[in-house]
């Protein structure tokens, strides 16, 4: 094995690499070449869309830049507010139990991102941000934060 050699690893500890990288959806197989003599044919990896490196971060600062630039506070509270309706797409207030209407923010956050979920705790109930997706622009953006408050707010 290639790779074993390469990284100094024994094959067994690669191919554990490998198959952990294909569930993240790192790595895909390619091909295969056939086996030189006894044992399997070498499997041929390819990194997929999700692992090349990508403009979205510039492309994504450089739209906040425009659609916020150095308006007035205001201007930009209801600019956040209408990003943060965008990504609501829909779905409004929700309306019912406490508990049924943070598990169905939970579900819609997830799809963004967001690894959320809540917690019930004696102060009143939690809805935690387990990841920022915006983590590549917070630092040149972090109006961000409050765009997220107003998406759950909705």
């Amino acid at each position: 094995m290639q790779l074993s050699r390469v990284l100094g690893m024994t094959g067994a500890n690669v191919r554990h690499h490998l198959a952990e990288l294909e569930k993240l959806g790192m790595v895909a197989v390619a091909g295969q070449e056939a086996a030189t003599g006894r044992g399997r044919p070498t499997l041929v990896y390819m990194a997929t869309a999700k692992a090349q490196p990508s403009n979205l971060a510039v492309l994504a600062s450089a739209l906040m830049q425009t659609t916020l630039g150095t308006r007035e506070s205001k201007q930009r509270t209801i600019r956040l507010k209408r990003l943060a309706e965008n990504l609501r797409a829909g779905n409004g207030r929700q309306s019912g139990a406490l508990a049924q209407r943070l598990v169905t923010a939970v579900q819609h956050l997830n799809p963004l991102g967001y690894k959320a979920r809540w917690e019930a705790h004696a102060q009143g109930a939690r809805v935690i941000l387990g990841q920022c997706p915006y983590a590549a622009i917070i630092e040149q953006h972090p109006e961000l934060c409050q765009m997220d408050a107003y998406l759950i707010e909705a």
